[in-house]
């Protein structure tokens, strides 16, 4: 069977800058044609970019194939295009994969379809270590944009990944591994898994899941290899539960704890846990938020009016940066 590999870009469908995407195509016949996304854009010849959309999909197809830095003869970018030698060694590279692939079949004598192409074609070729990926990325690119917290979490989901999967790259996140993954999560710690709960394994997923995006809006991972397409992360419906705060004597008990009589019991850290668990009763303050809180920064003064009085007097209160909606909040003090 003959194979016909050929890049060409997408006029019809410009983006926002004009520029338009390569498309390379895989065919073995007239009627049966692959069309794969390479995820590169050639951008407008100089002259013309100051056309808008509607100025470039008016012009008919031949005339609007000669506003791009595109050599369609050649099938390459031309020298007016950014990158225009890095875009065609990557097609060159594209071409190479294509090509090898044709050539297993071949050499195997298995009959190669579109699909048996595609699956072999689309499999993420990235070399980036998951690990060292995704830390840099969360400490360089995206330090100053998450929260303390999120930031916890997600280095928590890399190391949780890791642990199951020492030396994982890109390349290996597949369908196949998803599952492996949820499994290992959901088996017992005696069996060698982690034991975890439906809703815990649902929302590692979720995590992972944002991660990969992350690669795909990077260009390190192909759109197309997208591993959750096809696998759906099971939806938990939350628990209700008829006690999900503390009673009068419930907080009365843990008060009791920092007595004279027990609190000598307690070591040094569980001292303040207790009553920075109580300082969140009093407040209505996250744990997290709690834990925050630095006496300086985040605790003033000033006069108020008495209402009942009409007299002026000398208030302290908490004017906190929330650590998740990122919205400043304020609490009075009773005394």
């Amino acid at each position: 069977m003959s194979t016909k590999i050929h890049f060409y870009i997408r006029t019809e469908r410009p983006n926002k800058e004009g520029s338009v995407q390569i498309i390379m195509s895989f065919s073995l016949s007239s009627k049966q044609r692959q069309k794969i996304s390479t995820g590169k854009f050639i951008s407008l010849k100089k002259e013309f970019r100051k056309l808008s959309l509607d100025e470039i999909t008016s012009y008919d197809v031949k005339k609007r194939e000669q506003l791009y830095n595109w050599d369609w003869e050649r099938e390459r970018a031309t020298k007016g295009n950014e990158n225009w030698e890095s875009i065609n060694a990557f097609l060159d590279g594209e071409k190479f994969r294509a090509n090898e692939i044709v050539f297993k079949h071949n050499l195997m004598n298995k009959v190669i379809t579109l699909d048996s192409f595609s699956n072999d074609f689309l499999k993420p070729q990235g070399i980036h270590n998951f690990e060292e990926y995704f830390t840099h990325e969360l400490d360089t690119k995206r330090k100053h944009l998450l929260a303390e917290g999120t930031m916890k979490g997600f280095k928590a989901q890399i190391s949780k990944i890791c642990k199951f999967r020492p030396n994982l790259s890109l390349a290996h996140i597949d369908y196949k591994f998803l599952n492996e993954y949820e499994n290992y999560m959901l088996k017992p710690v005696k069996d060698g898994g982690l034991g975890n709960i439906p809703n815990t394994v649902s929302k590692s997923l979720k995590m992972l899941r944002t991660l990969i995006l992350i690669a795909i809006k990077n260009g390190d991972f192909l759109k197309e290899a997208y591993p959750f397409k096809d696998y759906k992360i099971k939806h938990i419906d939350p628990v209700l539960t008829s006690r999900d705060y503390l009673e009068p004597d419930e907080l009365l008990k843990v008060e009791q704890l920092l007595s004279p009589e027990n609190i000598e019991s307690l070591t040094l850290g569980e001292r303040k846990a207790v009553k920075r668990f109580l300082f969140a009763c009093y407040t209505g303050l996250r744990f997290s938020d709690v834990n925050n809180l630095n006496r300086k920064q985040h605790i003033f003064g000033k006069f108020v009016l008495n209402p009942e009085t009409n007299e002026m007097v000398y208030k302290f209160y908490i004017e906190l940066m929330m650590e998740k909606t990122g919205r400043p909040v304020f609490y009075p003090f009773n005394r």
